[in-house]
């Protein structure tokens, strides 16, 4: 089971993360085996984890704080975008099978704003392109696309 870093708020990791009190790669790894273990399996919420993508970005943040470099304000927090923000060269589905197997040929503007801030990112899974009224049930269980 994940300590407690997974429970701490984004500016409590954040702050431990700038001042070297855990590191990035702590809190990733910790996230990553509490979503894979524990969430994951229950509740579907992920498209793709990203999760050596995280660990690569977590130890640039290490490498960065060691060095003496800002951070910014996310520093080291996990987040997850919604499968409609793309990320270069990763999965975009936009929650649609008619998306299925696109890799995003950009970073949107949301995406990399969080991204240069600190935050260490994966891809949730959504309804179909982003569109359900209130009342909808939503997103089928499983996270599986539709289209």
């Amino acid at each position: 089971m994940a300590s407690d870093l997974c429970r701490l708020s984004a500016e409590e990791v954040a702050a431990s993360v700038r001042s070297g009190k855990v590191s990035a790669l702590e809190v990733v790894n910790e996230c990553l085996a509490l979503t894979e273990e524990t969430v994951e399996p229950a509740v579907h919420a992920y498209l793709t984890l990203f999760a050596d993508e995280a660990r690569e970005t977590a130890s640039a943040i290490d490498r960065r704080r060691r060095a003496g470099e800002d951070l910014g304000v996310l520093a080291g927090v996990p987040i997850a975008l919604k499968d409609n923000l793309s990320v270069a060269g990763q999965p975009c589905t936009c929650g649609s099978k008619i998306l299925a197997g696109y890799s995003a040929t950009f970073t949107s503007t949301a995406a990399q704003r969080v991204l240069d801030a600190g935050a260490v990112v994966g891809s949730q899974v959504l309804d179909h392109v982003a569109f359900v009224r209130a009342g909808d049930e939503g997103m089928p269980a499983g996270g599986e696309l539709v289209g």
